[in-house]
């Protein structure tokens, strides 16, 4: 999101159109698979959204389409939708149908990453809508599916990402079952005992395979400040390993962020000039996706 969505409004010249290629070159060493493109679906955006999706294709990667609307959340000044999931689920199919060029088989599609992060819906822990937050996943799952299938094309929409403490305390088995036995949460931790207890917590309770949609390290307001390279890298080996040992029920993690982001230090890679340099992490990361 930092560098797909974030900027989305600068001039996409010679500079931004080298770093775009440069961060996704990265990303692709790493071995990923896929690359989460954040950018919003508003018509304005569109042909932003089409340079990263092609550029992404040129690298070989897959996509996954984290984007939404601005007024989800109310980015670029756009009035927020307070009203209606409905309205969000209609104007998302619709641009699916509009825009099927930027959709391939093996992609994947969120319809509303972190929905509880939304006016629309809120945080069903304080406000007691957990049956309307649940059944807006489920909606979401099935509107898209069939949006998708009337193109004859496999796109995987279950990775209805949330945070962790959503997964664990409002996620319901029935709802679990019905997008796929795939519960994804966004979770940072401070240790790996917790990034642990969460995902065996998960896939225990509501008996499916668990999807980590965000991590990295270090975040100062849960790891503190003050991190070398070489403690960041440990860090995320430790977390790593700890899933490895798990992938029987762990589907896979999406590290953020790849270029960008705070000031803490948790991206993967440092802008140098229209390039990037791998910080120590990056490594560790690698080791891992060439499994």
């Amino acid at each position: 999101m930092k560098t797909s969505r974030d900027p989305a409004r600068e001039p996409l010249d010679d500079h931004r159109r080298a770093l775009v290629r440069a961060e996704l070159a990265a990303i692709a060493d790493l071995g990923a698979n896929y690359v989460a493109i954040c950018t919003p679906y508003d018509p304005e955006f569109v042909p932003l959204l089409r340079f990263w999706v092609r550029e992404a294709r040129a690298k070989g990667l897959k996509v996954w389409f984290r984007g939404n609307w601005c007024g989800w959340e109310g980015w670029f000044d756009y009035p927020k939708w307070v009203n209606s999931y409905d309205r969000h689920i209609a104007a998302t199919v619709d641009f699916i149908r509009g825009h099927p060029d930027l959709f391939e088989s093996g992609d994947s599609f969120t319809l509303a990453p972190e929905p509880e992060n939304s006016p629309v819906l809120g945080d069903p822990r304080a406000n007691h809508r957990a049956p309307e937050f649940l059944a807006f996943l489920r909606n979401s799952y099935d509107a898209t599916t069939a949006a998708f299938a009337a193109q004859r094309k496999r796109v995987n929409v279950n990775w209805l990402s949330v945070n962790g403490d959503i997964g664990r305390e409002i996620l319901d088995r029935e709802t679990a079952s019905h997008i796929g036995g795939l519960v994804t949460i966004d979770h940072y931790v401070k240790d790996v005992k917790q990034m642990i207890q969460y995902v065996d917590e998960i896939h225990q309770k509501l008996g499916c395979k668990v999807f980590i949609g965000e991590f990295g390290a270090p975040l100062i307001n849960i790891n503190g400040d003050g991190w070398s390279e070489k403690a960041q890298a440990s860090f995320v080996r430790e977390i790593f390993e700890a899933l490895w040992q798990r992938r029987d029920y762990v589907l896979g993690i999406s590290y953020w962020v790849g270029a960008g982001g705070p000031s803490d230090g948790t991206r993967l890679f440092d802008q140098v000039g229209d390039g990037y340099r791998s910080r120590a992490v990056a490594r560790v990361v690698r080791d891992y996706y060439r499994r």
